[in-house]
């Protein structure tokens, strides 16, 4: 490039070469993942590996009289040697496409939060290394180790449908109880004519949670109803409905949302509802939790509260947050922009937001939580 050359024209090549690398990097994971599926001569290698060691240990017969265990000192070796051929080829395929493990790695993590946050790539092949994956193949070949990739590949697309549509759902419900929400998804789950499916132990566990969000607690002598928890109630509705089918789970789906067009409007339920949107919209990779300074900057740019009240508020919910923590010396190095979990979440937005009193305050409130919420998924 001359010296004399224009400094515009060389920002904009600059720009161009930036933005095709970054398409380049946006494309690896789905060359990858490609690559695993369809290259007939990975797959034969496979085969032969198997082939080589299936009879180095009884864990890998299709019909194994032995425990399956883990531990079997000669599966481990030879999980260890697949594992290790697996990366080299990993590693041979990518050094042809001139990319370095690192750079594939960070091309990974970013598809894997836009997996997240979108759900259009499931990319499940590094599961590979797993040693009940590595069991597949090895009592059945490579394509029984294919098949079991693309069921895992499945199981993440329904987990990330129920994650993205349960919580909302529940927002948009309001119901008075967890009881309520329990007996809907039975009848949502008959009217759709399926069945949980899970098996003895998940039972046992589907029980226990029950209890522990429907059973009263002794509170000063007098026994009380738990409190609300709409995040666990939507984690409840994932679990009960993790067996279904995709056909089975989008009939029970409709069900419930056909249920929660009946919702209570009251004052109080409005403003839960509103408090629950804006932390579903500030929180776009569904983790359950945001950050302090994500939850703070939406808020200023909203422009629906004083740049200087938000400071003002902002200051006292840190220093309440270190005292409460004081003696936790394990969170102190995170108090500057602490994860805020959904329920601290909402408890932030009101303090930011909830007007003084007044005749209009509750509906002030929820004015200020739609805009806030508008601003998040605008900036997402």
């Amino acid at each position: 490039m001359s010296e004399d050359e224009p400094v515009f024209t060389r920002k904009h090549k600059a720009l161009l070469r930036r933005a095709g690398s970054f398409k380049r990097m946006q494309s690896l994971p789905q060359r990858v993942d490609h690559w695993f599926h369809s290259d007939s001569e990975l797959h034969s290698s496979w085969d032969r590996f198997a082939a080589a060691h299936r009879e180095s240990s009884p864990v890998f017969s299709p019909s194994p009289a032995a425990p399956l265990l883990e531990a079997d000192h000669a599966a481990r070796i030879i999980h260890e040697k697949f594992c290790d051929l697996f990366e080299s080829q990993l590693t041979e395929y990518l050094a042809g496409l001139n990319v370095g493990m690192e750079e594939f790695q960070e091309a990974f993590r970013i598809s894997k939060d836009e997996e997240q946050r979108d759900g259009e790539c499931f990319y499940r092949w590094p599961e590979v290394v797993e040693f009940d994956v590595f069991l597949s193949l090895m009592r059945g070949g490579s394509e029984a180790l294919l098949s079991h990739i693309d069921k895992l590949v499945e199981e993440a697309r329904l987990d990330f449908r129920r994650r993205v549509t349960f919580f909302p759902l529940i927002i948009r419900w309001s119901p008075p109880s967890f009881t309520d929400v329990d007996e809907a998804l039975d009848a949502a789950m008959k009217k759709a004519g399926v069945t949980h499916g899970l098996a003895k132990p998940q039972l046992k566990e589907l029980v226990r949670w029950r209890a522990k969000l429907s059973s009263k607690t002794l509170v000063g002598g007098m026994y009380t109803d738990p409190p609300r928890d709409e995040e666990a109630w939507a984690r409840f509705l994932a679990f009960k409905t993790s067996r279904l089918g995709p056909i089975a789970l989008e009939g029970v789906i409709d069900a419930l949302q056909e249920h929660a067009k009946c919702q209570n409007s009251s004052a109080e339920n409005n403003e839960r509802r509103e408090l629950l949107s804006c932390f579903d919209a500030l929180d776009s990779l569904h983790q359950g939790c945001v950050s302090m300074t994500l939850l703070t900057s939406a808020v200023l740019k909203s422009g629906v509260v004083p740049e200087k009240a938000v400071k003002k508020a902002t200051a006292s919910l840190l220093a309440k947050r270190r005292q409460l923590r004081a003696d936790d010396r394990k969170s102190a190095d995170a108090d500057d922009n602490p994860r805020l979990t959904m329920l601290e979440a909402i408890e932030a937005l009101e303090n930011l937001l909830r007007p003084a009193d007044g005749v209009d305050a509750s509906q002030l409130l929820c004015a200020r939580l739609q805009k806030v919420a508008e601003t998040a998924r605008d900036r997402m």
